[in-house]
């Protein structure tokens, strides 16, 4: 597994985005890595769907992630 290259302020940064847009009313919110080898309007190939319950280790999550795979972050019911 491939390790994001950020800094704990970019991390905290993002967290920080991720929580309020939840806190917002917004039940989800989707955020996908993809680096582009093309052109901008190539076809993106998702390899999956992490579903992510508010209250998870968001920063960890953000590190992780795995090009091409949507990580979507879920709020709280």
């Amino acid at each position: 597994m491939a390790v994001l290259e950020a800094s704990a302020a970019d991390l905290a940064s993002w967290t920080k985005l991720i929580a309020e847009i939840l806190g917002s009313g917004t039940r989800e919110f989707g955020l996908l890595l993809h680096s582009y080898r093309g052109p901008l309007d190539e076809d993106i190939k998702l390899k999956g769907t992490e579903q992510i319950a508010t209250g998870d280790d968001t920063g960890e999550i953000l590190r992780k992630m795995r090009e091409d795979v949507l990580y979507v972050f879920l709020a709280r019911a």
